[in-house]
């Protein structure tokens, strides 16, 4: 179909988009195809509404031109066209000029559209002669109408009330302002210092936000705070709930700790809730007369304390709204753009171009960045770090747009910050970052959804957007200067990462990485959920390829990290549970650890590929597991490269770094090893786990071992679960009366399961020959059981010489169902004598119930 943005021009739309639109239309479809269902199924994309007009004449076909109507346009977005034939046969002869134009710049000379160079011109034009323009100026061509009403409902934001003015500081205090470095801004009214009708930009303070509980004195602003580790940082704001809340400090030394006492200079005291983090203020700002002076911190200097009011402008570059120069609010009027991608700009609207240099392309962005941004091809330059709130951003593809940070020194990349409205989403898409830094600090995205999700309520049901088809790179691969780190998602939900890259940062191949991570996700205590996706992501050249810290939820899928320390590391850094992870089907070639969790409970590790680096500098393992709870691990595939001189475990388990949290019922089955030191190793700190059906192959080292366990603990097992009892002494069987030998207690966790039922048994029988019963069967619990035997028990009845001591086996199955919750089971073996007289003797005994699969 050759119905796209490019082909279909709007030649006229009426002041305020209402009434009669018509649009200009060139194509080589033939013309009944036009009218079928379907032929335009994304109107809304075209800017089409029911009754517009398309003037369409075509090329390569004998035919005269001729007019479509939109009759309507179904839920779908499909819109319904028919022929408008009676309308063009009254039409004048001006129209008929107009479809006979040779192009769009004849047809506007027609329709009396002014064309202006600039946006000099254009406010110029006299609106009570000339409503419509084009503009030609580069990068923002465009049509544009005049609207002559009040459009600063538009253009400004709510208006903001300052809680306090300090001219000493230059500081504005605003409870919760939500602005962000960078943002547009105007005065109602000059007071301060501040003029009205001219531009300001903010400056927004960082500082070291942290939640504390437990309170038992109240803090004081001003006052140093002290962590019983021995941390200080100055009391800036406080939000005093009681009992909880939050602290903002700055000049901070060493380490809050979670859990230690936190306490001031005047008295205050509390306990942390969480660690330090570094946030922007979200009470304080300061106000510059440029965007250059907002990034460089240079402040408006503040003459006064009088109240004032501020409101963000969001168009501050004019790529939709060219307003005259005397009222930039939009009160009297503005030249506003007619977009032809409803609902998306492009930053050339506002400035942007690959000519400039990266200042004035971060400013053209940053204002594009109010609104929903397509990216055109090209490779941009930025300089300095963008904030921006959550927007749909497009590309033109990987590799065909560039977001080029060059020279930065550590400041680059985006930060976006979610607000709580729910219906805020960020999707990205489509685009490469890249940057020449050589710094510390640059990483490439920042998503904080902490606004969204910390609180009581405030996570729900939400679906916070996706990232796919991004690469975050250095210059070269693998690049000597580069991203410090890739994406990072904190306090997020539902947001999915989808088909991205990233290159990192290294000075000597993957021995001299300085890339911390390439994909990482982040939450606190305080955070109501986070729940991240990573699906066909790749990371090169990372310390840690995806790491995930005290979040709710994280799954990777069919991610491939190579040349990196650690594959995935998941830790919990904060006191709230960190219930789920799921890694699967990912390939990891890894220098120390593939897969790292640390005190995580719920782990599904399944079907990856792991493989030991070449060029190893220190023992690891394909899977660590230190203080988790409640794992599967099954169907990897772990190799030991053969060369190293370092061990490489395939599974170790063990307790938590800080020794504190065993790991518990974690099963390990299904597993392919080669030359791994060990398949499979529990250590101290590992309970009620097992190991079975696992195989290893042996092609250099030849001392592998499959298993190994130093855990000093019953009851973990190596093959499939296994229950078993013994008894040792001897018993005289009493003649038609079971009389118990030992029992097993089997766990009982399905619907369904059964057990191969094992049984051994030394007899002696006094006075004549005979025989005797061996029997198992139910003795206590509420599962409900069958033999094969018969339903009720397993019977042998050997035959016991009078002298001789025979040692007697049997085998059999046993299938247990359960009833209800909290099923319980006892398999008691017992041994009766038979017959007249009969005396006979059982000891050695020992029933093993192994589970099957």
């Amino acid at each position: 179909m050759a119905f796209t943005p490019e082909t279909l021009s709007l030649i006229v739309e009426p002041v305020g988009g209402v009434g009669l639109r018509m649009f200009s239309y060139r194509s080589d479809d033939a013309k009944a195809s036009m009218v079928v269902p379907g032929y335009i199924d994304e109107a809304s994309v075209y800017g089409l509404r029911e009754d517009d007009l398309i003037f369409v004449s075509q090329f390569g076909v004998d035919e005269d031109p001729f007019i479509l109507v939109v009759e309507s346009i179904d839920a779908l977005d499909a819109a319904t066209l028919v022929f408008g034939d009676t309308f063009f046969a009254e039409m004048s002869d001006a129209g008929r000029a107009l479809l006979a134009a040779a192009d769009e710049d004849a047809q506007r000379a027609i329709l009396g559209i002014t064309e202006v160079a600039d946006r000099t011109e254009l406010v110029a034009l006299d609106t009570t002669k000339q409503t419509r323009a084009y503009l030609r100026e580069t990068g923002r061509e465009g049509p544009f109408v005049w609207d002559g009403s009040n459009l600063a409902s538009s253009i400004l934001g709510a208006s903001q009330v300052a809680a306090s003015v300090s001219a000493s500081t230059n500081t504005i205090t605003i409870t919760d302002h939500g602005a962000l470095p960078g943002d547009a801004f105007i005065v109602t009214a000059a007071v301060n210092g501040f003029s009205t009708n001219t531009l300001y930009y903010a400056i927004v303070p960082l500082c070291w936000k942290i939640h504390f509980n437990t309170q038992t004195a109240n803090f004081t602003v001003g006052q140093t705070l002290t962590g019983a580790g021995g941390a200080t940082g100055t009391i800036v704001d406080q939000d005093d709930d009681g009992t909880n809340g939050i602290l903002w400090l700055e000049n901070v030394t060493g380490t809050f700790v979670q859990g230690e006492v936190i306490t001031d200079g005047a008295g205050g005291s509390a306990t942390a809730d969480d660690t330090t983090e570094l946030v922007l203020h979200p009470n304080k700002l300061k106000l510059a007369t440029s965007f250059a002076n907002a990034v460089a911190g240079t402040a408006v200097d503040i003459t006064s304390s009088a109240a004032m009011t501020i409101r963000r402008h969001l168009d501050p570059h004019q790529g939709l709204f060219v307003t005259p120069a005397a009222a930039i609010n939009g009160s009297s009027g503005a030249w506003c753009r007619t977009e032809r991608r409803p609902r998306m700009v492009s930053p050339t609207w506002f400035g942007m171009a690959e000519s400039n240099t990266g200042a004035a392309n971060a400013a053209a962005l940053k204002a594009a960045l109010n609104y929903n941004v397509f990216l055109p091809p090209g490779t941009f330059e930025l300089a300095g770090k963008i904030y921006a709130r959550p927007k749909t951003i497009i590309g033109s593809g990987r590799g065909v747009t560039s977001l080029y940070w060059k020279d930065t020194a550590s400041s680059a990349g985006m930060e976006i910050y979610f607000t709580d409205d729910r219906a805020e989403r960020c999707n990205l898409a489509d685009f490469t970052m890249l940057t020449n830094d050589t710094g510390t600090a640059a990483r490439a995205i920042y998503l904080n959804g902490a606004a969204r999700l910390v609180g009581t309520g405030n996570n729900g049901v939400v679906d916070m957007g996706s990232m796919e088809r991004v690469e975050m790179n250095g210059i070269t691969a693998p690049s000597t200067a580069g991203w410090r780190s890739g994406f990072h998602a904190h306090e997020m939900i539902n947001y999915l990462v989808k088909d991205c890259s990233f290159n990192g940062y290294t000075s000597n191949g993957d021995l001299g990485i300085v890339s911390t991570f390439g994909f990482r996700t982040t939450s606190t205590s305080n955070g109501a959920g986070s729940v991240v996706e990573f699906h066909d992501c790749r990371a090169m050249y990372a310390l840690i390829g995806g790491d995930t810290d005290t979040v709710e939820g994280t799954k990777f899928f069919n991610c491939t990290f190579v040349a990196v320390r650690r594959g995935i590391r998941a830790i919990k850094t904060q006191t709230k549970v960190a219930p789920y992870i799921a890694i699967e089907f990912c390939h990891i070639n890894a220098r120390y650890r593939a897969i790292e969790i640390d005190s995580w409970q719920q782990l599904d590790i399944r079907g990856n590929a792991i493989y030991q680096r070449p060029n190893a500098d220190e023992a690891g393992a394909g899977i660590a597991i230190l203080g988790c709870r409640d794992a599967v691990i099954s169907g990897n595939m772990v190799s030991r490269n053969g060369n190293t001189g370092f061990d490489f475990n395939g599974v170790l388990i063990k307790d938590n770094q800080a020794a504190t949290e065993d790991s518990v019922n974690i099963q390990v089955y299904g597993n392919n090893f080669r030359d791994t030191t060990y398949g499979v190793w529990f250590q101290p700190g590992t309970t009620t786990s097992g190991a079975y059906k696992n195989k290893i192959r042996r092609v250099v080292n030849t001392s592998a071992e499959l298993y190994l366990d130093t855990s000093s603990d019953a009851t973990n097992w190596f093959g499939n679960p296994r229950y078993s009892g013994t008894n040792a002494g001897v018993v005289n069987a009493v003649v038609n009366v079971p009389t118990a030998l030992c029992t097993a207690s089997p766990t009982i966790v399905h619907v369904k399961q059964i057990f191969d039922v094992f049984v051994q048994v030394r007899l002696t029988k006094g006075g004549t020959d005979g025989l005797t019963h061996l029997i198992v069967a139910k003795s206590a619990g509420t599962a409900s059981v069958n033999f094969n035997h018969s339903a009720a028990e397993i019977r042998h009845s050997p035959f016991v010489p009078a002298s001789g001591v025979p040692s007697v086996a049997f085998a059999g199955t046993m299938e247990v169902t359960a009833v209800g919750a909290s099923n319980t089971l006892t398999v008691q073996l017992s041994v009766n004598s038979f017959g007249s007289g009969a005396d006979v003797d059982a000891g050695a005994a020992e029933i093993i119930l192994i589970e099957r699969d």
